[in-house]
């Protein structure tokens, strides 16, 4: 409805035996007072990987949010336990409907579920995330290689027509949680609420975050 956020996360899901994709995306808003503590976790593991990155092409790391915490416990950080989907917002309803990848080729093979309440992080998390998204090195390379658009920073695919597409609104009743733990995080799968009628999905939970859309406004 023409409004923006300050970014998005996505939680992406893989058809087991195929190529289609189920994500679960949650637009970010940094008005928090208080860090998100999954959040912490997430961005402290993306930040050991992007200062390695930067250290063995000889560039200096970016700032991040938890230098301006004393007592931080790095290493606790990352070994914390979390489940991904303790990300989404308490309450929320999901926008379903049929898309494609964010980025080229944008292969029309994803089933999209969009919340609608937003998650709220810090302004410190917030301008850690964008400073990944903008200072991204390829350690292969040493190049910056960040898609961002450099008059907007936005890293964010146009809004596209419906084409004839029906969007749903999808209020789940509960989730179910397996016994099966991908990484640190539990896998889950929504009850048949979360899916229109008739369409069922063998997907396996296999990125924690794997795309952020940033917008500057």
């Amino acid at each position: 409805n023409d409004k923006n956020f300050g970014g998005e996360l996505h939680m992406v899901h893989k058809q087991v035996g195929g190529d289609r994709l189920a994500v679960m995306g949650v637009f970010l808003t940094p008005s928090a007072t208080v860090p998100d503590p999954i959040m912490n976790g997430i961005l402290s593991n993306f930040d050991s990987f992007a200062d390695e990155a930067h250290h063995s092409c000889n560039i200096s790391s970016p700032y991040h949010w938890w230098q301006e915490e004393i007592e931080v416990d790095i290493k606790k950080l990352q070994s914390i336990q979390m489940n991904v989907y303790d990300l989404i917002p308490e309450g929320a309803t999901f926008y379903n409907y049929d898309g494609g990848l964010t980025t080229p080729p944008c292969s029309e093979i994803v089933e999209w579920s969009v919340a609608d309440k937003p998650l709220a992080i810090t302004v410190a998390q917030y301008n850690d995330f964008v400073n990944l998204m903008l200072t991204y090195v390829d350690h292969e390379t040493c190049e910056y290689g960040t898609v961002a658009n450099p008059a907007t920073g936005s890293t964010s695919r146009p809004v596209q027509p419906l084409n004839g597409r029906t969007v749903q609104r999808i209020c789940p009743v509960g989730y179910q949680e397996q016994k099966e733990t991908v990484g640190v995080v539990s896998s889950l799968s929504a009850d048949d609420a979360a899916f229109p009628a008739g369409q069922t999905h063998a997907m396996t939970a296999f990125v924690v975050l794997s795309t952020l859309a940033l917008f500057v406004v």
